[in-house]
């Protein structure tokens, strides 16, 4: 049987040129995630600890990442003590667009973070399996509005995932269902995280810990506990108004999600 040694960093191991393996060294060869040298394949630094389970022998230097370790029975556990689950939970806030629920654990504690960060095209992405307990790397890929991720292997037909970033240390989205192809449509980041911040998620609101918001007579004072600085801005609805409670909430989620850098297209703010 003939092999390719593969190596990624210091280590290294044999591939045979045939199976699974070798196919998956292929699609990183075609994604520009691995390149051909005299003594073998070298995985590129970015890829290499992602796929390295998949392609050699495991590293049992590499504590199981925090996305595999926070997966439960159909779902995540989210910090500081939620769940997300695909499909109607009991006692949960259901999302029928994205079939998915947030419950309230027993456990407090534990779980993955949520990233408060949008996934670009060409950004390297592990996708957790719940149901198969896999966990898959793969590149997010955009086409306009819609998001996908191109997997180095066939994702699990009919099966949701949860998609990570490349250190499995926080949860970006969730996908649809597979269709058993390298390839899986997922919800837009910020589009999970509104949804969050609307029902009222723990995990959510502590997206937003960098920034204080204090309110007062229809005006509001924003505290960047980075930088110490302070600024002041009137919010667009009267104290009287329904809309006023909506209003608060979306400036939350844009100071959580997009920083100062999302308000300023809509409020004008002053140093105080």
């Amino acid at each position: 049987m003939e092999a390719v040694r593969v190596t990624c960093g210091s280590d290294w191991a044999y591939v045979p040129t045939s199976g699974r393996k070798y196919d998956v060294l292929c699609k990183l060869a075609s994604e520009g995630l691995a390149e051909a040298t005299p003594s073998g394949v070298r995985l590129k630094h970015e890829t290499g600890p992602l796929a390295w389970s998949v392609m050699g022998r495991p590293r049992d230097s590499r504590p199981l990442p925090q996305a595999m370790r926070s997966l439960s029975e159909n779902g995540m556990d989210v910090s500081p003590d939620e769940r997300l689950c695909f499909g109607k939970a009991a006692g949960g806030e259901y999302n029928e667009y994205a079939d998915m629920s947030v419950v309230r654990r027993k456990e407090p504690g534990g779980g993955i973070k949520l990233s408060a960060g949008r996934m670009s095209d060409g950004d390297m992405v592990l996708c957790a399996w719940p149901r198969s307990r896999r966990l898959i790397p793969g590149m997010a890929k955009a086409d306009g509005r819609r998001l996908s991720v191109s997997l180095v292997e066939a994702a699990p037909r009919g099966e949701r995932c949860f998609v990570v970033d490349e250190e499995g240390k926080r949860l970006l989205t969730v996908s649809l269902a597979s269709d058993g192809s390298d390839s899986v449509k997922v919800m837009p980041p910020l589009a999970m995280d509104s949804w969050l911040f609307s029902v009222g998620s723990r995990a959510a609101r502590d997206l937003d810990s960098r920034f204080d918001v204090e309110e007062e007579d229809g005006s509001f004072l924003i505290s960047d506990k980075k930088t110490g600085r302070r600024y002041a801005g009137r919010f667009q609805n009267g104290p009287d108004s329904e809309r006023l409670g909506i209003e608060k909430e979306r400036l939350q989620w844009l100071l959580a999600t997009s920083g100062l850098g999302g308000i300023l297209p809509v409020y004008t703010l002053e140093k105080a």
